[in-house]
């Protein structure tokens, strides 16, 4: 008895460990109330939602799988992922166009974007009151204004990034110190490729850009 009482005992433990690791699967716009692992299993067409994908809480890693988060022409005060004051966030593999702003940070810390495409917004990543962030592999182009802006925002780091072809500027840092910038290419924007105002202490590595400007 004593046997089969561990055995029993093992695999309800095997079993919570399988429903803790779960993927949860997404296949339109939601907030993310629960911590964990999410998939997005296809793309999200003309989204109306003024917020698609809103990450309520802290610890979430969401893999768009390649697939795209679609709005309506860049309606007003839209987002597609919506992130405030949370921590340890991954969001990877998405495209995301015509939003007002598709990837909206406030407040929030540790987070990582990775091999994501942003087209065809309004401005395509505001960063505001955020600190040690990461942004890698991104490329963002024919933005109806900026690029990608930091507003007081210190100590993210940008790897391999290509913004073109934006109205405005490329890249945008507005009282943000000590990021780090690596291999930047921005170009073909309608104003600079990078614009820092009241910002110091950034590093900038292997970078290609048109116009600067303090």
């Amino acid at each position: 008895m004593r046997l089969n009482s561990i055995i029993i005992f093992i695999f309800l433990i095997l079993g919570l460990m399988s429903i803790s690791n779960a993927v949860t699967n997404l296949t339109a716009c939601q907030n993310i109330t629960s911590s964990g692992e999410y998939h997005l299993n296809q793309s999200i067409v003309n989204s109306s939602e003024n917020i698609c994908i809103d990450i309520q809480v802290d610890n979430v890693s969401l893999d768009c799988l390649g697939n795209t988060i679609d709005g309506i022409s860049n309606a007003p005060t839209t987002f597609s992922i919506y992130i405030n004051n949370k921590t340890n966030v991954s969001v990877n593999n998405c495209l995301m166009k015509d939003w007002f702003i598709p990837i909206k940070i406030e407040n929030s810390n540790n987070l990582s974007f990775n091999n994501i495409s942003l087209y065809n917004n309004m401005d395509s990543i505001l960063l505001i009151n955020s600190l040690n962030n990461y942004f890698s592999n991104l490329n963002i182009y024919n933005s109806t204004n900026y690029g990608l802006v930091l507003n007081n925002s210190n100590l993210n780091q940008l790897d391999n990034i290509s913004t073109y072809n934006n109205s405005n500027k490329g890249i945008y840092l507005y009282y943000s110190d000590n990021n780090t910038l690596n291999n930047i290419n921005s170009f073909n924007n309608g104003d600079h490729g990078f614009r820092f105002e009241y910002s110091n202490y950034n590093d900038i590595n292997n970078s290609v850009y048109i116009y600067w400007n303090f």
